[in-house]
């Protein structure tokens, strides 16, 4: 169904559109149309709104489409030329909201050339509930391993921030950042009392952040190589002492 933002967003190009006082009455009967339609919950989003709008953008029997252009940095590494800006225009009317989509559509209709990583909309998902932390680490002083352990466990905050980097399949580190993490002080100092999830004014869950990291370092990493490491780790630390 229409959501109520979507309607202001029709409502707007009526408004435009009443500047022209040929089709005065006949966007004023349009826009009553949309609004009655709209609070009797019958407006379907995917038929209606594109129907409506085209009606609407018609001048001189022909659809005006909304076109806008995009300029994308380019680089072809089967040639010495430097990179360059190159420009494209896109009918947004019949493209999604999302960069992404843009992307889509010019390697689709316009320029199958064009490479890029098609992981971003994936990777959002993935991320949800992990970025937007305000480190105001309020997790951090409600867990008690961290008031007895804060030299050396990492804490919920720091290790919320290091998952949400160790899921992103854009970086290139996750192994990396796996091994660091991964001893019995930095990471394991966790046992799961929630204190860290029960207080996050966001709303966010690091106690499940720090539990899936724990998974993912077993996923990886042996026995052997954690015994390993946990022991480097310890030796390191009592040369600190």
């Amino acid at each position: 169904m229409l959501k109520k933002y979507e309607l202001k967003g029709v409502m707007n190009i009526l408004n435009k559109k009443l500047c022209n006082n040929k089709s005065r009455n006949d966007i004023i009967q349009a826009y009553t149309y949309i609004q009655k339609r709209f609070n009797n919950g019958s407006i379907n989003k995917e038929f209606e709104m594109k129907k409506q709008v085209e009606q609407i953008n018609k001048v001189n029997g022909e659809v005006v489409k909304r076109k806008k252009k995009f300029s994308i940095f380019r680089y072809n590494p089967t040639n010495k030329k430097r990179p360059q800006m190159e420009t494209f225009e896109v009918d947004i009317d019949n493209c999604g909201p999302m960069v992404l989509d843009v992307l889509i559509k010019i390697k689709d209709e316009i320029d199958s050339t064009l490479s890029f990583r098609r992981s971003c909309r994936e990777d959002r998902k993935k991320l949800d509930g992990l970025y937007e932390c305000i480190m105001c680490a309020s997790c951090s002083t409600s867990c008690p391993s961290y008031w007895w352990n804060p030299e050396y466990y990492l804490g919920p905050a720091t290790l919320m921030q290091a998952y949400r980097w160790i899921v992103d399949s854009r970086d290139e580190y996750t192994k990396e950042r796996l091994m660091e993490v991964n001893d019995t002080m930095k990471l394991y100092r966790c046992h799961g009392i929630m204190n860290c999830t029960m207080c996050c004014p966001k709303g966010l869950d690091p106690a499940k952040a720090i539990k899936d990291m724990k998974n993912l370092v077993q996923e990886n990493f042996s026995e052997d190589t954690i015994k390993e490491h946990s022991q480097y780790i310890k030796s390191k630390m009592e040369k600190t002492k």
